[in-house]
């Protein structure tokens, strides 16, 4: 089977992390998603983007590009997302105080 027409374009819009939707404003968007909602079409475009690590995926009437994530990488960036998340709530307090004392001594210098 060759690839549908709107191929390249499919790949424009959802590789930068744009939807591609039935009630889009535009017309044309509409026929691409008519193209990806072809049965035989969405089972060719998965399996051509997969090649590239892109998953085409389906939702309630849009599709969208997810990326398979090994899971020990999955893992690596939730731990680190909690260290930052940790050091964040340890700073916060300070960033509060260090406020309210330079607003309590600017009147002092004045």
């Amino acid at each position: 089977m060759d690839a549908p027409k709107y191929t390249a374009e499919i790949f424009d819009i959802l590789s930068k992390g744009k939807f591609i939707c039935s009630n889009s404003n535009e017309e044309h968007i509409r026929k691409v998603y008519a193209t990806i909602d072809n049965e035989q079409n969405f089972e060719f475009l998965y399996n051509y983007f997969l090649n590239i690590n892109f998953v085409l995926e389906k939702g309630d009437e849009y599709y969208y590009f997810s990326r398979q994530e090994i899971t020990v990488d999955l893992e690596r960036k939730i731990e680190q997302a909690f260290k930052w998340i940790d050091m964040l709530d340890f700073l916060k307090p300070l960033t509060t105080l260090s406020v309210r004392a330079t607003v309590l001594r600017l009147p002092t210098f004045w």
